[in-house]
């Protein structure tokens, strides 16, 4: 506070202090006159009726179960598996941070340890140290992917040459042991990075040559065929699918480092084009790629396989809202906002908001300094109700599977690189 400002208000504050120290005697004692005098009747009627329409008492009732423990690197938020039954996770130590953001890197040292992911199971009841799954490379890193599916995790590994690959680390089949069998989708003499699934097989990912800066986007389809979009002043990162499958938005981050978030209509690709933008928003003057894995940082691209319409209800009902999502951290707002796609606007979610997810029929599950709680958009922008579901601010991820709809994340006290893991879905009515 400048001291112009502090003077003024303790200027104005004296004031008001003075003001209401004046006494008016005379018109103090013709007032209790009229009191004694004439003593104020009592309506008959009630004060205040009560409002009826308008007023809502809400309240969720939820199972959650442990799943213990998880370790990861402090950094990267741990991917959980569409079915709700494999999580994985980037092990300590912590890739750097040009490995992270797929900027130009430095030769791979042929001394330092190598990163690593694993794959562990989520059993209830399971505690210390669970059999996992190591995913690694002995000639390269191996770095966590942004989106899990039916097959497996999404995973990338800078390689010595200064390229980046993309593959699928595989859920296991048959006991949890051993190395994870890596299926490589994208590998050749560019930098892959920043992948989600699409729709039928097909791969969102952002590619640059090495030695440029600019990333495009690159949409390839299970047979291999590619389609690309690119914009001349600004990269484009971190795709995101949303729930539609019919709409997917990426980061643009121009050479000064603000960054918009793109809304593209993938339906109207062809012609070696992924589709048309079919709206921008403009998120921050600055940030730049640092920035921008920030924004998206615990955001989760489209659950493939979903089909309950309402995560919260055990009955789950028929759809009556779209789903929202993409979901993301928006600067500019100090909170978590959608894309609601069928009108193309932002949706704004629960105030201070750190990470979120759908949660069906037009509602979202967000992480609060208040707690984790479910947020039913208002008719105004900004404006909504609140539930609290959990008294903690638990990162959520959302499955398809009704009897764990979602994975909770909460970081522990004692330790900055360990996770505990929670499974919550609807409870069972009484």
């Amino acid at each position: 506070m400048s001291r112009i400002r502090a003077k003024t208000i303790l200027v104005l504050s004296t004031a008001l202090l003075s003001f209401g120290c004046v006494v008016d005697k005379e018109r103090t004692q013709a007032l209790r006159d009229e009191r004694d005098a004439a003593p104020p009747a009592l309506p008959s009627n009630p004060v205040a009726s009560p409002v009826i329409r308008g007023t809502t008492a809400s309240r969720v009732a939820v199972a959650v179960e442990s799943l213990g423990t998880v370790a990861y690197d402090g950094l990267s938020v741990p991917m959980a598996s569409p079915d709700g039954r494999f999580i994985a996770a980037q092990e300590t130590p912590a890739p750097p941070r040009e490995q992270r953001l797929a900027i130009e890197v430095p030769r791979a040292s042929t001394t330092s340890m190598n990163a690593t992911v694993s794959i562990t199971p989520l059993t209830p009841g399971v505690g210390g140290v669970r059999p996992s799954l190591e995913v690694f490379d002995l000639q390269a890193p191996i770095l966590l992917g942004r989106d899990t599916g039916v097959e497996g995790v999404l995973v990338e590994s800078p390689r010595s040459d200064g390229s980046r690959w993309i593959g699928v680390a595989q859920w296991p089949t048959d006991g949890v042991g051993g190395d994870a069998r890596v299926r490589w989708i994208v590998r050749d003499r560019n930098v892959a990075a920043h992948a989600v699934f699409a729709d039928a097989g097909a791969l969102l990912y952002c590619r640059r040559a090495i030695g440029e800066d600019r990333f495009e986007i690159v949409w390839q389809a299970r047979d291999g065929e590619r389609r690309t979009l690119a914009m001349p002043d600004a990269s484009l990162v971190y795709p995101l699918m949303a729930p539609d499958l019919r709409h997917a938005t990426c980061l643009a981050v121009d050479d000064d480092g603000a960054i918009a978030l793109l809304l593209i209509d993938l339906s109207t690709g062809g012609n070696g084009s992924i589709g048309r933008v079919v709206r921008r928003f403009d998120l921050t003057s600055s940030g730049g790629m640092e920035g921008a894995s920030q924004i998206v940082a615990a955001s989760q691209s489209a659950v493939h396989g979903l089909s309950q319409s309402d995560a919260l209800s055990e009955s789950g009902p028929a759809p009556t809202e779209p789903l929202l999502g993409p979901i993301f951290f928006h600067p500019g707002m100090d909170r978590c906002a959608a894309i609601d796609v069928s009108r193309r606007t932002l949706v704004a979610l629960a105030p201070k908001s750190v990470a979120a997810v759908d949660a069906g029929d037009g509602r979202a599950l967000c992480s609060t300094p208040d707690g984790l709680v479910l947020w039913t958009p208002g008719p105004q922008a900004g404006r909504g109700t609140a539930t609290r579901v959990l008294s903690e601010d638990y990162i959520p991820r959302r499955t398809a599977n009704p009897a764990r709809s979602f994975v909770l994340l909460a970081p522990m006290r004692r330790s900055p690189t360990d996770l505990m893991v929670f499974g919550m879905s609807p409870a069972a009515p009484q």
